[in-house]
């Protein structure tokens, strides 16, 4: 760690002579300077050198103001830090330079959902979703914002259309199968995430959400199959315990059930909306 803060110290100071001499001599640096910039302080964000990154990214806007990902750059890092109102008033910047930038509207969009203003976030997916039609993220948007609002039908639709446009990425195809869940549909769940299933194979969550959706279905064999999966992939996952726990419990393997349901107690706090239910059924199961 010492070592790289010495090569960024290094860097830091030559950078900050260049622009100096630069000013000096009345010299305007030239964009490509401007982007050299800003590689570097997104090297720097994604390492987590969020001091180091902004100098980088300011030196940049300070070569070049017009640049728009070095606006949306700062406000990643902003969002990163947990300074929403920063990180929006860059992505406006951003977007005050070129209306169709297209990670802004994006990142805003995102932003603005998780402080719960639903009218900003929705503006900001419709507009993506209008402006670049056959791109799935403002469709996706909007279906996070549906599913906010618990209209999950609509939702479900917004997905869809998601798909339609990125039949590859099974990201897509796992949250449109935890919304089937939601609406009480588990076979289309079961259907979906057997789709990002066989696009990745390593998605831990739609392993433990196929879990459920065949629980549900009464597939309990299956059910505990798709957990152990998840398990695999990652053991401190509660949902896949507890499920686990149910499929054994009602197919009659009551030590997976109770290993289950234990694992699943010591993984949650007790705030849990299901901690009573497993403390009830682990003391029956006990006796």
């Amino acid at each position: 760690m010492a070592a790289r803060w010495h090569v960024y110290a290094e860097s830091v100071v030559r950078l900050a002579a260049t622009l100096v001499l630069l000013g000096l001599l009345g010299c305007v640096v030239v964009p490509p300077q401007a982007r050299s910039l800003l590689a570097q302080g997104r090297a720097l964000l994604e390492d987590g050198e969020y001091s180091m990154a902004d100098f980088f990214f300011i030196s940049a806007l300070q070569a070049d103001s017009t640049l728009d990902d070095a606006w949306y750059a700062r406000g990643l890092s902003f969002a990163d830090q947990d300074e929403p109102g920063a990180a929006d008033s860059c992505f406006a910047r951003a977007l005050s330079l070129n209306a169709a930038h297209h990670p802004s509207l994006f990142a805003r969009g995102q932003l603005r959902l998780q402080r719960d203003d639903i009218e900003g976030a929705i503006t900001d997916f419709s507009e993506l979703a209008f402006l670049f039609p056959g791109l799935p993220d403002g469709y996706r948007g909007r279906a996070w914002v549906f599913d906010r609002l618990g209209r999950i039908d609509e939702a479900i639709n917004q997905w869809g259309i998601a798909i339609r446009y990125a039949p590859g990425d099974p990201s897509v195809y796992q949250e449109r199968a935890f919304a089937y869940l939601r609406s009480e549909r588990p076979e289309s769940a079961a259907v979906d995430f057997s789709r990002a299933l066989s696009l990745d194979p390593w998605l831990s969550r739609s392993y433990a959400g196929r879990g459920e959706a065949r629980y549900l279905l009464g597939l309990f064999t299956l059910a505990i199959a798709d957990c152990d999966s998840a398990l695999t992939i990652d053991e401190e996952d509660a949902d896949a315990w507890y499920t686990r726990g149910r499929a054994a419990d009602y197919s009659g393997q009551i030590d997976i059930a109770l290993r289950s349901y234990r694992k699943f107690l010591r993984l949650v706090p007790d705030s849990d909306p299901d901690v009573p239910v497993v403390k009830t059924r682990l003391t029956r199961l006990d006796h």
